[in-house]
């Protein structure tokens, strides 16, 4: 659907298994078949010498996907793709999520004056829900193309929601690089911004009046990577300071990174000559962005997906929230641990100026020897 066919978007360094994403296929209600399609299909299984099958993973619900066929003369793979097997995540469309991000918004801003019913509140917003199923669907992933040495290919309806959503989900816990900032930002760059998130449709740029095209996409992938850092203190180099950046950033239209709906419409407006990039910003604002107990760690992270192993994301639903105040610092221990370490600045920085004076000394000895 929408020109956008199969695309390799990572491959396993240690074997030949490959995660490539695209759209649905349109099979339509007659399901119609396209044979230059399924060629591409199998040279994207034969070229895994593994024997497992090719991994179609929907990250639609199978009731969704059928319909498709219907209203959209669209589906899902259904026979027609040879030594393939079709995994349907279940997880549900824009319009859900928008609603669940709304309540939850809505809930943290009220008044606390309910609290009895708080939990039971946030369960009635299906955030955490969706946000397990995401984090399902990223976990499978990778589940199958490194255990399982099986190559994926990922799509959605459209290709440019759930889609980047769970592929860039699942190369987080694969890949160590995408666990730096400078693997942030290409792996941001690849799956968003190269292909075609609609990022002036979802974050409504521009005044945009229709409401119902507007979502949390990328603020409901940014909490899935924000469960993680909590599963995995000081296996990511950024800490929450970026993820909550990049979240206001798509909707500020402060920098040229996230304008447009994709890559030829940035191009045409000369975006890249006329705009600065969001990572540039990342770039040099290193300190506030960079996680001060990353350890650099070379293996896989498969985080917990249950739900009750999710939190709510304090710093993305409570920022708006006036009517609780925020939490005080009220332990000495942390107070002398930052104290040390501003000492210990001081007295790094104490240091250098000792060494540049001695410098300076023994300069000015010699001139004066000279001068003798």
């Amino acid at each position: 659907a929408n020109g956008r066919f199969p695309v390799m978007v990572w491959k396993n360094p240690r074997g030949d298994s490959v995660i490539c994403r695209s759209a649905q296929p349109l099979p339509g209600l007659f399901r119609m078949r396209n044979k230059e399609d399924e060629r591409l299909v199998t040279l994207i299984r034969a070229a895994n010498p593994s024997p497992a099958p090719l991994y179609i993973i929907d990250a639609r619900p199978h009731t969704n996907a059928q319909a498709n066929t219907v209203f959209r003369a669209a589906g899902y793979e259904r026979g027609s793709y040879e030594n393939c097997e079709i995994i349907f995540l279940g997880m549900e469309n824009i319009h859900n999520v928008r609603k669940s991000y709304m309540r939850l918004r809505e809930l943290c801003s009220a008044p606390a004056d309910d609290d009895d019913r708080w939990l039971q509140s946030i369960s009635e917003t299906y955030w955490l829900q969706h946000l397990s199923k995401l984090l399902q669907g990223g976990r499978r992933i990778a589940e199958l193309v490194m255990i399982e040495r099986a190559s994926v290919l990922i799509h959605c309806s459209d290709g440019w929601d759930r889609t980047p959503q769970i592929s860039a989900l699942a190369q987080l816990m694969v890949d160590p690089y995408y666990r730096t900032i400078k693997g942030f930002a290409v792996l941001v760059e690849k799956e968003w911004c190269s292909m075609g998130h609609k990022f002036s449709l979802r974050y409504a740029h521009g005044g945009s009046s229709d409401k119902q095209e507007a979502a949390p996409v990328l603020a409901q992938w940014a909490d899935g990577i924000w469960q993680m850092t909590r599963q995995f203190p000081t296996a990511f180099e950024y800490n929450e300071a970026l993820l909550l950046e990049l979240i206001e950033m798509a909707y500020v239209c402060k920098f040229g990174s996230f304008l447009f709906n994709c890559e030829s419409e940035r191009r045409r407006a000369g975006v890249h000559k006329r705009t600065v990039s969001f990572w540039s910003h990342v770039l040099t604002n290193l300190d506030k962005y960079t996680n001060g107990h990353y350890v650099k760690y070379p293996g896989l992270i498969f985080p917990e997906t249950n739900v009750r192993r999710l939190w709510l994301w304090e710093a993305l639903f409570f920022r708006d929230c006036t009517s609780l105040p925020p939490p005080q610092d009220r332990c000495p221990a942390l107070g002398h641990v930052k104290e040390a370490g501003e000492c210990k600045s001081r007295v790094a920085e104490l240091e250098a100026q000792v060494r540049e004076l001695k410098q300076r000394n023994a300069e000015l000895v010699k001139r004066c020897g000279e001068e003798g």
